[in-house]
């Protein structure tokens, strides 16, 4: 859902991605880079083998993606209203919300959680300011 939100929003504002697109579909939501076309899965895989040790970087790549996505619509309406200050500052060199990864693998699961709490209070924050000043 928050995938759809992000993308609902980056259209509302018509925000255009640089680097990735969002292709929310439920719980089968992807991210897709628009340089090679790659495309990565925002969804947990079930199987437990070795093939999940993969799926920790494709997740992890997508994560990553999506909070660049956050930055950008970020960025854009900091350009517009300077005095928009979300709470939490996202890194874009290194894409870490607060110094915290959003990366999955070889991070500890409280970590991960505050991470991505951080991540959805931004973008509560983005959609309170969409409400306000975007009709």
């Amino acid at each position: 859902m928050t995938a759809l939100l992000v993308k609902t929003i980056a259209t509302r504002l018509g925000v255009a991605f640089k680097e990735y697109d969002i292709i929310p579909l439920g719980s089968q939501t992807k991210i897709i880079k628009k340089k090679d076309s790659s495309i990565y899965e925002l969804f947990g895989e079930r199987d437990l083998s070795i093939i999940k040790f993969f799926w920790y970087r494709r997740f992890d790549t997508a994560m990553t993606a999506f909070l660049k996505c956050v930055k950008e619509i970020q960025d854009f309406i900091l350009e517009r209203d300077p005095k928009f200050t979300p709470p939490y500052k996202i890194d874009a060199k290194d894409p870490k919300i607060e110094e915290l990864s959003t990366k999955l693998q070889f991070n500890h699961d409280q970590v991960w959680t505050r991470a991505l709490k951080y991540m959805l209070t931004n973008v509560k924050w983005i959609l309170v300011w969409l409400a306000q000043h975007h009709r």
